[in-house]
């Protein structure tokens, strides 16, 4: 019998929009019982009452928020860290990025929210996930894996997510915990440069479907790459440099 996440519940953060929004649709047609996580209250509530959900309010950069929403939500089955931004608003020039240059509010923007949320995320759920098992998969990207000139900032925090995941995946190798990552191409999100040619780019229902799969049949350290619609997600190990640092 295949399984579903019928009864289960599910955790999405940055779930008012986008791929969040999507991977909230799709385990409540599973019947999974969705809590959104977001600091966006219009599109968060909304998006929570269309799938017959709740809202919580959350800034993902704030651990004592962390802290104090991880206690409403008990011992999730399934958490979605999603949240992320790129360092500069969709509508910006599409220039070359400078890390000499960059201001350094969107520096520190960028980070917390795309590593430090995540750290956060784990640090407030997993220990509460710990005695029944469960699985956290993190929102990760191929601007991971590729040099993104345009926002070098953003390509490091999604390279530190890969970096995390695939570690805390042998941390967790021998436990009731299951760790993964999405690594989308383009996505039809907000986020995305209005200068890049998104004619292409992926409707946010394919990302959610990937990771409904990773939930349920993901691997522990699984780092999984969607380029386009029409290819299947493929799980992309890390090289085999000849050289074991866990000793």
């Amino acid at each position: 019998m295949a399984k579903t996440l019928e009864g289960k519940s599910v955790v999405i953060t940055g779930g008012a929009m986008g791929i969040g929004r999507a991977v909230a649709h799709a385990a409540a047609e599973q019947g999974a019982n969705i809590t959104i996580l977001d600091v966006n209250e219009t599109d968060g509530s909304a998006t929570a009452n269309e799938v017959g959900g709740r809202f919580l309010k959350l800034d993902v950069t704030d651990p004592e928020a962390w802290a104090s929403v991880a206690e409403e939500l008990g011992e999730p089955d399934y958490v979605h860290l999603n949240a992320g931004v790129m360092t500069t608003p969709a509508s910006a020039p599409l220039e070359p990025g400078n890390i000499l240059t960059v201001d350094l509010a969107n520096y520190r923007r960028i980070m917390a929210i795309n590593v430090d949320g995540v750290v956060y995320g784990l640090r407030a759920l997993a220990p509460r996930m710990q005695a029944k098992g469960g699985v956290i998969t993190v929102t990760a990207s191929i601007a991971g894996f590729l040099a993104i000139p345009f926002d070098p900032a953003y390509a490091m925090s999604k390279h530190a997510m890969i970096g995390l995941v695939r570690s805390m995946g042998e941390v967790w190798a021998d436990t009731n915990l299951t760790i993964n990552a999405i690594c989308p191409g383009m996505v039809d999100t907000a986020i995305v440069p209005d200068g890049l040619d998104s004619s292409a780019a992926m409707p946010p229902a394919v990302m959610a479907a990937e990771v409904i799969d990773l939930f349920l049949n993901g691997a522990n350290g699984e780092t999984r790459v969607k380029l386009a619609d029409a290819l299947p997600g493929q799980a992309i190990p890390a090289p085999d440099l000849g050289a074991d640092l866990g000793d």
